[in-house]
Parts: structure tokens; sequence; C-alpha cells
């Protein structure tokens, strides 16, 4: 899924892999949906490992911190040879339109991601690292109101994630 995306992903491919019967898989998983949602959330969780690791580094500084993710992050694509990026991004590309299940779980992980970076970006202006103007939870490409909550968003992504944002951004741009 990480490699091919989660279409291009068949369920025999997965237990093939795996070396295991495809019963086996379907004792485990009752769809590839539900495979989809439990790698999602392993993911996030690994993610969420590596940005507490870096954003909760006393030793570094509040941009010290982000520039150090960041820069892990991209060592990670480099890697791989540009060949996984992001899953969570990938997810919300390919499934937040198709997927309903899966879409909650790309706003929980998203939502979680959005906390950590705010308090990190927060940390920076306080820090006096920051222009005093900028707002931390405020998008540069644009800011995303999360119709939930109504707290303001940080990541382009969770836009992706809103339905009633997609329809009204379609009834704005509808296709020729």
């Amino acid at each position: 899924m990480f490699r091919d995306g989660y279409e291009a992903t068949g369920i025999q491919g997965v237990v093939d892999a795996a070396h295991v019967p495809r019963g086996s898989f379907f004792h485990h998983f009752p769809s590839k949906e539900h495979l989809g949602i439990v790698v999602l959330q392993r993911y996030a969780r690994a993610s969420e490992q590596r940005q507490i690791a870096a954003f909760e580094n006393e030793e570094q500084s509040p941009t010290e911190r982000l520039r150090s993710f960041f820069a892990a992050a991209n060592d990670r694509v480099i890697a791989d040879d540009f060949t996984k990026g992001c899953l969570i991004g990938n997810f919300t590309l390919q499934l937040s339109n198709t997927s309903e299940p899966i879409r909650q779980a790309l706003v929980q992980a998203a939502d979680e991601t959005i906390d950590r970076s705010g308090r990190v970006l927060q940390a920076a202006k306080d820090a006096g690292e920051l222009d005093p103007d900028v707002d931390p939870c405020v998008d540069i490409r644009g800011a995303e109101h999360h119709e939930r909550t109504g707290r303001a968003r940080c990541l382009p992504t969770v836009g992706y994630l809103q339905p009633q944002r997609r329809q009204r951004r379609q009834r704005r741009h509808p296709r020729g």
C-alpha cells in the first residue's frame, strides 16, 4: 500500500507477500478497507513517535526542532528513492472522497499532527523565533477552518478531508 497505493494493492498480493493463506487475511481483516485503516493507524503511531521525539527535544530551539524533523523526513524520502512519500498524504489524495471510515482515520491523524505542530510553532513564536504577527495555526497557503470544532487548522490536507469544504469549492469552481 505504501509503495503502490491503496487502489493498486490487491488482497492476493498482500497474502502472497505475507506468505499466509487468503482465509487468514479475512480472519484478521473483514475487508481491504479495514486493512487500510489498520495500516494507516500504525503509520500514524510511528509518525507520532517521530514527531514527539523531534518536537519535544528541549536541547534544541523550537525552530531547530522543526528543521530537524523535516530534514529527517526528507532523508527518509530520499533513502526510499522517492517511492513512498507520506502514507497519510497518499491516502488523503486517493481515498478521502471514497471511504468514510478511512477519511475519519485521516482526520484523526491530521488533527493530532496539527496539534503537535501548532504547539511547536507557538513555542517558536513565544521564543521570538517567529514574527510576532504570525499566527502559528494559519497555513501560509491559506487558512483552513475546521467546521466541527471551529479551530483554525495548520495543515492544507485538512481541507481535502472535509466534505463540506470540497462541496463549497466545487460549487465555486464548477467543472466545465
